[in-house]
């Protein structure tokens, strides 16, 4: 399980080049997921160790507190043209 949630991120981050170069060179990478709990802190872990290991790009993660609340802030933002560079999704949505 972490080494997919690792992946992903990994994944994700290399796609990543569309997030924001911010002035003092670092990419900013906005992460939208719906995970909380002991499975959020792990998430939350993993961020922070790629952050301190990845110096020129910074992953901002915006837990939202439900699936369900996911989904539709998703779907809003897409809607508004301002969604996150990376985001949790199921292929059900």
């Amino acid at each position: 399980m972490r080494r997919l949630l690792i992946a992903t991120i990994l994944i994700s981050l290399l796609l990543g080049a569309c997030g924001k170069t911010l002035t003092s060179g670092k990419t900013e990478v906005t992460f939208w997921h719906g995970l909380s709990g002991p499975l959020g802190d792990t998430l939350n872990e993993m961020i922070m160790e790629f952050n301190r290991e990845h110096e020129d790009i910074e992953v901002v993660a915006n837990p939202i507190s439900s699936y369900t609340a996911l989904s539709q802030k998703l779907m809003a933002s897409i809607q508004a043209k301002k969604q996150p560079d990376i985001a949790q999704v199921f292929e059900s949505w």
